[in-house]
C-alpha cells in the first residue's frame, strides 16, 4: 500500500527501526487494484441489492451481507486454478457497476506504491522482498502458474532494485511445511526464507544447537498486529513471545 510509504516510513525513520515490505508486483508493474480492494469497491458502488453468480459455482451474494466480502475473497482464496480476472468481471458484471483498466489504474494510483516508492524504501534502510506477482494463494496454483507467481516476482523485484530478493511472505499466510511440491517450487524459484501468517515466535537456535533443534527456513511465523491492539498486548508479545 502507499501507505507505506506516506505515513509508515517517516514513523521507522523517526525510531530508527527496519521494517521489511513484501510486495506483489504485478499490481506495481501494471497499476491493478488489489482482487480483495476492487470486491470491496464493487459493493460499495453495487447498484442490486443482491446477485447470482455462476462461476466457478453458483453462489448467491447479498450485498448487505456483512458476510458479502469473505464469501467473494473466499473463493479466490479456495479455488484451484481460478481465472481471476473472469471470476471479478462477472462480479462487476453483476452488481451494475462500471470497471475497465483505465478506471483501475486511476484507482491504484492512491492505493499502490510505484516503483520509485519501493526504491525510496529500499534507500532507507528498509528491506523489500517478495509477496509473489498476483498475491495467488499459492496451494490453488498449478506448477506453471507457481513458478510465474514466485520466480517472476523475485525477478522483477531485482531488476527494479538492484539487489538479491531472498525470502517471501506468502498470500494469505497460508503455510506450506507439509505441502511438498510447494516447499520445492518456492527454493526452485531461489527463496532462502518463507515466512507464513501462523502466528507465533519462530526459534533459532545457536549453531551447536541446530543439529538438535532445526529451523524451518520456509515456516518462519510471525506475531500479528493491527490496529485494535493495545499497547499492553503488543509489548506483552514482543517480550514473552
Amino acid at each position: 500500500y502507499r501507505s507505506c510509504h506516506d505515513i509508515a516510513l517517516p514513523i521507522l525513520r523517526a525510531v530508527g527501526m527496519r521494517a521489511t515490505f513484501f510486495v506483489p508486483t504485478t499490481y506495481i508493474n501494471e497499476r491493478r487494484l488489489y482482487w480483495w480492494e476492487r470486491i470491496a469497491y464493487v459493493l460499495s458502488q453495487a447498484r442490486t441489492a443482491a446477485v447470482t453468480l455462476t462461476y466457478p459455482r453458483p453462489i448467491e451474494i447479498v450485498r448487505a451481507d456483512p458476510r458479502a466480502h469473505r464469501q467473494l475473497t473466499d473463493i479466490i482464496k479456495g479455488t484451484p486454478g481460478l481465472d481471476i480476472e473472469r471470476f471479478l468481471d462477472e462480479v462487476n458484471a453483476a452488481f451494475g457497476v462500471e470497471w475497465n483498466r483505465e478506471l483501475e489504474a486511476a484507482h491504484a494510483e492512491g492505493v499502490v506504491m510505484t516503483w520509485d516508492h519501493l526504491r525510496a524504501l529500499t534507500r532507507a534502510g528498509m528491506d523489500v522482498e517478495s509477496h509473489t506477482r498476483g498475491h495467488r494463494v499459492l496451494q490453488t496454483l498449478d506448477d506453471d502458474a507457481l513458478r510465474d507467481e514466485l520466480l517472476g516476482s523475485r525477478q522483477d523485484l531485482e531488476s527494479q532494485l538492484g539487489r538479491p530478493v531472498r525470502a517471501l511472505a506468502y498470500p494469505v499466510g497460508r503455510r506450506i511445511a507439509r505441502k511438498e511440491r510447494i516447499r520445492k517450487a518456492v527454493a526452485a524459484a531461489g527463496y532462502r526464507v518463507g515466512l507464513s501468517n501462523a502466528s507465533g515466535a519462530t526459534r533459532i537456535w545457536p549453531a551447536p544447537m541446530s543439529g538438535v533443534w532445526p529451523t524451518d527456513p520456509f515456516d518462519v511465523c510471525r506475531l500479528s498486529t493491527d490496529r485494535a491492539l493495545s499497547d499492553a498486548m503488543y509489548f506483552a508479545q514482543l517480550a514473552v513471545p
